[in-house]
């Protein structure tokens, strides 16, 4: 049984862990309902409280049921949007995939992690040569791109985005190789620029046409995906001084759900970011124990301070959020 489907007992650290995620949940439910309702005008201010209602019991039962059961991935249907914050230590990759199954991925994880957690969270979540509608590699670090040229043997990759910052690691080269040898199509895409795919319209927020491209990070790519009534910001590991170029060019960047930069470290996600994105829920992705200190108290102040939850996986392992075509959410995670 995959690890995302296991029932166990939990300790008392795990459900307080448990209950923040449950609130957490009701945030999410709020969120999409709100979405839910603004697409359908006829609803009626008694029908908004019942829907209300419906949350709030179906929260107050996960409360006390522990035999409840998680979801299998599995067993998803294409008529569920799904949003995977995967845990790939100290690296990032996320997996989004809409209600008609178009996917996007956006990095592929750490190359020295010798477990190849983002082939075996892929395998669950699409299955060995699956497909992957389109791959974006937010920038060339190695914890990013890491066992990319694997994810592009491994899986039916249609398009592959990055930055055209080049690296001369030897990570680089093999992912570079790895698209030459694929069929997949490629981009640099710049800021201004919108795409549709499938369900999915991606707005490029970075880098600039005229962006010096001297530093890997402050070139990363920056998205905000939106997809089934859902708003998704992700930012690579750009800076405060690259995020606020973002604020004065790009307009309304509002999105319901925000990784933090850079794995929560200090010179990302700045006040002016979190204003401007202005989240009901944020992620990041970092390893146990890291050596960089992320995330940093200083990153979680700023969310925190602005009554956004946050959640790792450091401590909460792989994050997946499940929205059915009713606007119905499960969040699942795997510690």
């Amino acid at each position: 049984m995959n690890r995302l489907a296991k029932r166990r007992k939990l300790t008392k650290k795990q459900r307080e862990r448990r209950n923040k995620g449950l609130l957490g949940i009701f945030i999410v439910l709020l969120i999409f309902l709100g979405g839910y309702i603004a697409g359908r005008r006829d609803i009626t201010l008694d029908r908004m409280i019942e829907k209300l209602d419906e949350a709030k019991i179906k929260i107050e039962q996960q409360l006390t049921d522990m035999d409840t059961p998680r979801l299998d991935p599995q067993s998803v249907s294409g008529q569920i949007s799904q949003i995977h914050i995967l845990d790939v230590g100290q690296g990032s990759g996320i997996l989004l995939i809409s209600q008609n199954g178009t996917s996007i991925l956006v990095d592929t994880g750490r190359f020295d992690d010798s477990e190849k957690r983002i082939i075996s969270s892929l395998d669950t979540f699409i299955g060995l040569g699956g497909t992957i509608d389109l791959l974006i590699f937010s920038h060339n670090d190695a914890d990013h791109i890491g066992h990319g040229d694997l994810v592009l043997e491994y899986y039916d990759v249609k398009e592959v985005w990055m930055n055209g910052v080049d690296s001369t690691s030897k990570v680089y080269e093999n992912v570079l190789d790895a698209i030459l040898e694929s069929d997949a199509d490629y981009a640099e895409p710049k800021a201004g620029e919108v795409f549709k795919r499938g369900d999915f319209e991606i707005e490029v927020l970075h880098p600039a046409v005229d962006s010096p491209q001297k530093n890997s990070n402050d070139e990363s790519i920056v998205t905000r995906i939106s997809f089934d009534g859902i708003s998704f910001m992700t930012s690579g590991d750009a800076s405060v001084p690259r995020e606020n170029d973002i604020i004065k060019r790009a307009g309304n960047i509002q999105s319901d759900i925000m990784m933090l930069g850079h794995h929560g470290a200090a010179n990302s996600t700045g006040e002016k970011w979190v204003e401007a994105v202005n989240p009901t829920l944020a992620f990041y992705q970092a390893g146990v124990g890291n050596s960089y200190g992320h995330p940093t108290p200083e990153a979680l102040e700023r969310v925190k301070s602005a009554d956004i939850p946050v959640y790792g996986t450091d401590e909460l392992g792989t994050i997946s959020i499940y929205i059915d075509e009713d606007g119905e959410v499960n969040v699942e995670t795997e510690r």
